[in-house]
C-alpha cells in the first residue's frame, strides 16, 4: 500500500496539485484497504484529471456493490 500511496502523490504532484496530496493519500489507503479486505483478485486504480476535477477509483471489477437495505 505504501508503493501505491507514493506513486499517486507523484502523480498528484507531477499534475502541480501538490495541495491535494494528503486527501489523495487517505482516499487511496481507503481505496486500497477495501479492494484487500473485499475482492479476490488484483488491485488497479485510476488516477484521472480532466475538467478542473481529479478522480480516484478502483477497477470496475472491485467498485463496491450496493445491497438492499435490511429492515
Amino acid at each position: 500500500m505504501r508503493e501505491t500511496r507514493r506513486l499517486a502523490t507523484r502523480q498528484v504532484a507531477g499534475w502541480h496539485l501538490s495541495g491535494l496530496a494528503d486527501t489523495v493519500e487517505l482516499l487511496i489507503s481507503e481505496l486500497v484497504a477495501n479492494s484487500v479486505r473485499h475482492t479476490p483478485g488484483p488491485i488497479r486504480l485510476t488516477l484521472e484529471i480532466g475538467d478542473g476535477r481529479l478522480r480516484c477509483e478502483g477497477s470496475p471489477a472491485f467498485s463496491p456493490h450496493g445491497r438492499p437495505a435490511v429492515s
